[in-house]
């Protein structure tokens, strides 16, 4: 099958398969074909390479969870401060599930 492309359309598929997303474009064409076809339901090897963090996000996370935490995130507090103050934590969790365990 041809198929013709708009200099723009070529130009990022080529961003894609350059950028290690796709290792052809035909690998790409085929992906986009079947998301078109299938929907979610798309087999991820059939990308033929890894998928990026936008084609998976929504399983790792559901985006009404990502929404319900960042109305309360709070942008003054840094990864290190969390960091330090979770260090002076006593115990750990993995412990206290063992000893739940028992």
């Amino acid at each position: 099958m041809n198929i013709t492309l708009s200099p723009e359309i070529e130009r990022l598929v080529k961003q894609k398969v350059e950028g290690g997303e796709y290792k052809t474009p035909d690998a790409f064409f085929e992906y986009a074909a079947r998301q078109a076809i299938l929907g979610n339901n798309v087999d991820m090897n059939t990308r033929e390479s890894v998928p990026s963090y936008d084609d998976v996000k929504d399983l790792l996370v559901e985006q009404h969870t990502l929404d319900y935490y960042a109305r309360d995130a709070d942008g003054k507090v840094t990864l290190d401060q969390v960091r330090r103050i979770l260090s002076e934590v006593p115990s750990s969790l993995s412990d206290d599930i063992i000893k739940d365990r028992g």
